[in-house]
């Protein structure tokens, strides 16, 4: 004899869609309205997707002779059969989160007016908005159908009208945000930076900060790209960060990653080149245990667009470009004025990229042609204004850094700086050229060029004596 069909029980059947998920509820929860109904419920007769997707998943539960449990819900769902697979497309549902379901399935107490009215008002919101959606993709329809004129600015059009109305109903309008909670949880997060890996830098600026856009610049073969290498293997090693993103048009991966064979492995880099030390898969083995997977390195991505588009998709602490002179930017005219005219637009994107990401993008840039032709270059510093577009970078970086490796120039030319003020080949300076909230000034770091070492120098240690603060020291681990 066939079942009698749920939809002519006037007592249990949800009238609308107020009372779905309590209907649901119940007979989840109820082995007698089970026997009694769940194999002759139809998943159609719900307003709402989901719920259709957890009633044809218990149906199936019951047929194999399985109890009914969040946990075997989440078991057949994972299977993800066909008949699931044609069952999801059919009705327009998505798999289904442990939270959702439980969402779906806690029991609601409706004994109360206030309970029941609180309940009726947040299915009643569900489902008007799905109305109102369903409206917008109907007139989009006819509006294809028509082939419009203005079919694309309408469609825009209806799409913001959706978002609005989302607004209104759920009350999401950012201005209901608690400004002053983030404040505090901002102040006394200790994640609002991504540390240097110098104690005494890290003293004055924190650290690079996250959800803005920061520079480190230097003359070429100024140690920038070596110290960049260092901290993010400091980072990564402390758990500092979860993913590193490297992207680098001019460098090739396999000259970069050598640094990190010699700085894991201790391997002098001198000795790499001239081919007097050779790399072995114990070597490599050391390196990607400590590297984790967590760097990430692009150097086949030359061109303006590709670069903006890879920061979007990426899901990285913190993105790295080594460096901005590299890119292969759009325009007419020659490689240096196309590349000085894209800077401020290069720029303004990657702080909107920051700022929704919530991570550290930091832009690596030689000097410009106008310090190179300073007849005293050799015995100063470089300075922020000897950067490309030094005015767009200085603005608009959170930190701003500017690397001397003073041995480079002393080699070049060894007149014109006395010998008895002549640097060493472990001395590097770093200027602190701009930082939000913090002061300005200069510190040295002892560089060993053999192994990729960075240490504070020791000079650079007593300067800590003097500051209001002293940030956490930085232990070497590797």
């Amino acid at each position: 004899m066939r079942k009698k069909s749920l939809s002519s029980t006037k007592k249990e059947y949800p009238k609308s869609s107020t009372y779905e998920r309590a209907f649901l509820v119940k007979i989840f929860h109820n082995e007698q309205l089970q026997k009694q109904y769940l194999d002759s419920i139809l998943p159609g007769i719900f307003y709402d997707s989901q719920r259709r997707l957890v009633v044809y998943l218990m149906r199936q539960l019951r047929e194999k002779q399985i109890p009914l449990t969040l946990e075997n819900i989440l078991m057949l769902q994972s299977d993800n059969d066909d008949q699931l697979i044609s069952f999801i497309k059919r009705h327009k549902a998505r798999l289904l989160e442990e939270e959702e379901l439980q969402d779906i399935l806690t029991p609601v107490d409706l004994d109360s007016s206030e309970r029941f009215f609180n309940f009726a008002k947040d299915e009643i919101l569900k489902a008007s908005f799905a109305r109102f959606i369903e409206d917008i993709i109907t007139d989009i329809k006819w509006y294809n159908s028509y082939n419009r004129k203005d079919y694309h600015r309408t469609i825009i059009g209806k799409l913001k009208a959706g978002v609005k109305i989302h607004d209104i109903i759920y009350d999401n309008i950012d201005n209901h945000r608690d400004q002053l909670g983030e404040t505090m949880e901002l102040v006394n997060s200790t994640d609002e930076y991504i540390p240097t890996s110098s104690q005494v830098l890290n003293s004055f600026i924190g650290g690079f900060t996250r959800g803005y856009v920061d520079c480190v610049g230097a003359k070429s073969g100024h140690c920038k790209s070596s110290w960049v290498d260092f901290n993010i293997l400091q980072n990564i090693t402390s758990s500092k960060v979860g993913k590193v993103m490297k992207i680098t048009p001019e460098e090739d991966a396999p000259t970069q990653l050598r640094r990190y064979v010699a700085m894991i492995c201790k391997m002098p880099t001198s000795q790499m080149r001239l081919k007097l030390a050779k790399i072995t898969s114990e070597h490599i083995a050391a390196v990607k245990e400590k590297l984790n997977e967590q760097l990430e390195i692009h150097d086949d991505v030359f061109k303006y667009k590709d670069i903006i588009e890879l920061m979007h998709t990426t899901k990285a602490d913190m993105i790295y470009i080594d460096h901005i002179n590299g890119i292969d930017y759009p325009g007419t005219g020659t490689y240096m004025q196309r590349m000085i005219g894209n800077i401020p637009g290069f720029i303004s994107a990657e702080k909107k990229i920051a700022k929704a990401k919530h991570c550290s993008i930091v832009n690596l840039s030689q000097v410009g042609d106008k310090e190179i032709q300073r007849s005293d270059r050799l015995i100063k510093a470089p300075r922020y204004w000897d950067l490309y577009g030094s005015s767009v970078l200085f603005q608009a970086s959170r930190e701003l850094l500017m690397l001397w490796y003073e041995y480079k120039d002393y080699e070049d030319s060894i007149g014109l700086m006395p010998t008895e003020t002549a640097p060493t080949i472990n001395d590097v300076r770093v200027s602190i050229e701009k930082s939000s909230f913090s002061k300005l000034g200069k510190v040295k770091l002892y560089f060993d060029p053999e192994t990729n070492i960075f240490m504070d120098s020791e000079r650079s240690l007593n300067q800590l004596k003097k500051l209001d603060y002293n940030a956490p020291q930085e232990e070497l681990l590797f």
